[in-house]
């Protein structure tokens, strides 16, 4: 007996498991099952903003609370009762007491849905709170609330309905922007049901009667496809021979340059030093000539190269002072902002460096008295080669490629600046709404009016493929990188003042030199007149001799 009496055991409790197994299975595959739904009507996007509320009482069986509620934008369900309603008498309805309705929504939409935040999203609802004795029915209070899963986005309580149109009407403020794929709008009805006999309540379901209005925003085209992959090189639209676009060169400057010219500004102090003669003003003018070629072949360049944002001040927009394209292309598109973080109102310093650039003189637009008016314009196009990887990576976003190239990447050709000086540029951005009726946020050379016309000023073209552009105002353009403008005053001072400091010591020294070899010469005449004098008192001399000879003869005596 023992023997049998542990099998026993572990077959009941293998049993056991194997039910706990199969009603785990049986569970999952219901989930799945449920998860496999199809949507129930039709989803909430751009071409259907109308949310109706349906339900199903199941023919009066059941408490209120068991009731099927939900919401879709479609403007009829076979599924849904015209209304639900419940009146005071005999039954399991009977009796007053709080009456709330969830109606959510039942088709999701596989795809990202814009919603302007700006405006509200309204519903009204057809409920009649009635009472056999009207003075009893004192409360007819309606409460709805806004909801996105388990977020109440708000809420707002009625008293009655408006007289006109017999119906509560809701306006519901709230932040709602948008609804991620899978997301739905929900609202919830709470009201009190009278408790008299034969006081009740009917809420009228479906179009005309209870409906919710969403101002679904009209989805974006994809103007300028990206790599999702990240696997293609990136090659700009201005290199693209059906645009047309020449292509210029920018020479760079680099430091090793610079460095090698201010050495051999200050090396050249010593064989200077060397061959020249010391003549008058000569540390002078060495030092003239190897300062002046320090400062312009050395240190002014050096400041060129320089003259643009450090690393540190670049970034995100709003964590650091300027951003790169790198920073822009990284950041998805929301309404009401440019890109995230950018709202009507900001500014952002975009910094571009670049070696090439590309121009063509093509057809524009330019908004004149509000109307968009034909005219021709030369533009430079920035290709952003120096980004390429940034650009094609998988951290850039479709809209952040896209906003960089439409409206951050044409620029108009000015006398004020020219690109070949620098190495790098700064584009002054200021964001606007793009008219007064618009939620998208863009550049204020962007603009449009009410009527879609360009707005004053601002001036748009179509390249050769068919992509639109906005082109950016010299006046927003400050170029980098470039030589400060008095560089090349101390070598073009510093030098003539070197050759006539030179010159004048020369020329004293050759003046000194001529009174020394005068000075010599002279002495030496000197020298021969002394000589010539003593060399006419010996002729005296001996003349006087001759004549006392010719006096006295020792003959005569």
């Amino acid at each position: 007996m023992s023997t049998l009496h542990l099998p026993a055991r572990k077959l009941v409790f293998s049993g056991l498991i194997v039910l706990l197994m199969v009603a785990g299975a049986v569970t999952a595959a219901a989930d799945g099952s449920l998860a496999e739904q199809e949507p129930r009507g039709i989803p909430l996007d751009y071409e259907h903003k109308t949310l109706y509320l349906y339900g199903d009482d199941g023919d009066g069986s059941g408490t209120p609370d068991t009731w099927d509620t939900w919401n879709h934008a479609g403007q009829s369900d076979a599924e849904s009762d015209s209304s639900f309603t419940e009146q005071n008498g005999i039954g399991q309805n009977n009796g007053g007491g709080n009456r709330a309705f969830t109606f959510g929504g039942s088709a999701p939409h596989t795809e990202m849905q814009l919603i302007n935040p700006d405006l509200p999203i309204y519903a009204n609802i057809t409920l009649s709170i009635f009472c056999l004795n009207d003075a009893s029915c004192t409360n007819k209070n309606l409460r709805a609330t806004l909801l996105v899963g388990n977020i109440e986005y708000d809420s707002e309580t009625i008293a009655t309905p408006n007289e006109e149109t017999e119906k509560y009407e809701f306006e519901f403020f709230s932040s709602l922007d948008k609804l991620e794929p899978g997301e739905v709008i929900s609202l919830r009805l709470e009201f009190a049901k009278p408790p008299g006999t034969g006081d009740g309540y009917t809420l009228d379901l479906g179009r005309d009667n209870s409906e919710m209005f969403v101002e679904v925003l009209e989805p974006e085209e994809v103007i300028i496809p990206t790599d999702p992959n990240g696997t293609l090189d990136y090659v700009s639209p201005y290199a693209n021979k059906i645009n047309q676009f020449t292509q210029k060169s920018v020479a760079q400057t680099t430091l090793t340059s610079p460095i090698v010219w201010g050495i051999i500004s200050l090396v050249a102090i010593i064989p200077m030093g060397m061959f020249i003669p010391t003549i008058p003003l000569k540390p002078v003018g060495i030092a003239l000539l190897s300062v002046s070629l320090l400062i312009s072949l050395g240190i002014s360049p050096i400041l060129g190269i320089m003259d643009q944002p450090g690393e540190i001040d670049i970034g995100s927009p709003g964590a650091a002072e300027f951003s790169a394209p790198s920073d822009v292309v990284k950041l998805d598109a929301i309404t009401g902002e440019f890109l995230s973080g950018l709202t009507a109102g900001s500014e952002m310093k975009l910094f571009v460096e670049y070696d090439q650039f590309h121009t063509i003189t093509t057809d524009a637009f330019i908004g004149i008295d509000g109307q968009s008016t034909p005219r021709s314009a030369e533009v430079i196009g920035l290709g952003f080669e120096n980004y390429g990887e940034d650009i094609s990576s998988v951290e850039a976003t479709q809209k952040g490629v896209e906003r960089l190239q439409v409206y951050l990447s044409l620029i108009a050709v000015s006398k004020d600046f020219d690109l070949t000086e620098g190495q790098g540029l700064i584009i002054n951005i200021t964001f606007v709404k793009q008219c007064a009726s618009c939620a998208e946020v863009v550049p204020s050379w962007a603009a449009l009016t009410d009527d879609e016309q360009l707005a004053d000023g601002v001036m748009l073209t179509i390249l050769g493929d068919g992509t639109p552009r906005f082109i950016i105002p010299a006046s927003a353009i400050t170029v980098t990188n470039i030589e400060p403008s008095w560089g090349q005053i101390p070598m073009m001072t510093g030098m003539p003042l070197a050759l006539l400091c030179f010159a004048y010591g020369g020329w004293r020294y050759w003046q000194v030199r001529q009174d020394l070899m005068l000075e010599a010469y002279a002495d030496d005449e000197d020298w021969d007149d002394d000589e010539f004098e003593e060399d006419e008192e010996d002729e005296v001399f001996d003349e006087d001799e001759e004549d006392l000879d010719d006096d006295f003869d020792f003959d005569d005596l």
